[in-house]
């Protein structure tokens, strides 16, 4: 496919143990000129009055950038981690 810009999507699973279940992963690579933006969405699934992933969200987010960036030697730059529950993150999102 001939695109501008180029997009690729990836998207996978792992279990945590702190959590008692899998947490998703959604990757977004898109290509912007000279520099390629990633975005990285998380997910436990969890219901909302549960307390939280305990971080596992954030870990396996943290996860796939550390590899995505060893695999591809390079060093990430403006790295944002957005909490959905603050509402003034949301907005670094673009």
């Amino acid at each position: 496919m001939n695109t501008s810009p180029r997009v690729a999507v990836a998207y996978g699973q792992k279990y945590f143990f702190r959590v008692g279940q899998y947490i998703s992963c959604v990757t977004l690579v898109i290509e912007r000129g000279s520099e390629t933006e990633v975005r990285i969405i998380a997910h436990s699934g969890l219901k909302a009055l549960s307390f939280g992933d305990y971080g596992a969200s954030a870990a396996y987010a943290r996860e796939v950038l550390g590899y995505l960036s060893n695999a591809l030697n390079v060093s990430p730059r403006d790295v944002v981690e957005v909490d959905y529950m603050d509402v003034t993150k949301s907005q670094l999102l673009g």
